[in-house]
């Protein structure tokens, strides 16, 4: 989550920016030429997130594991990306 972070603050964002390609690290390696907007994969994550203790009842894990964490921190990314975008009159 560490590179997630360091992710969302160099694009102005707060919360947790996974990359669509990333190295072991966790840092980016999306090639120049491929748009860096794949915003989608945050939410995926959450999907997966949300899936995993449906099936899982693993309440330990989101509690104190980290889960609700990375849930609310990629929550914050898109609250924090849809605020900037208002405020810059670029919705889509």
């Amino acid at each position: 989550m560490p590179a997630a972070t360091v992710q969302a603050k160099s694009h102005g964002y707060k919360g947790l920016l996974y990359s669509w390609k990333s190295a072991a690290t966790g840092i980016d390696v999306t090639p120049p030429y491929e748009p860096r907007n794949h915003y989608h994969v945050n939410g995926d994550i959450s999907f997966a997130l949300r899936q995993y203790i449906a099936m899982s009842r693993d309440r330990t894990w989101m509690q104190q594991k980290g889960g609700c964490d990375m849930a609310r921190d990629i929550a914050e990314l898109f609250y924090s990306k849809m605020n900037g975008m208002m405020k810059r009159n670029t919705m889509i």
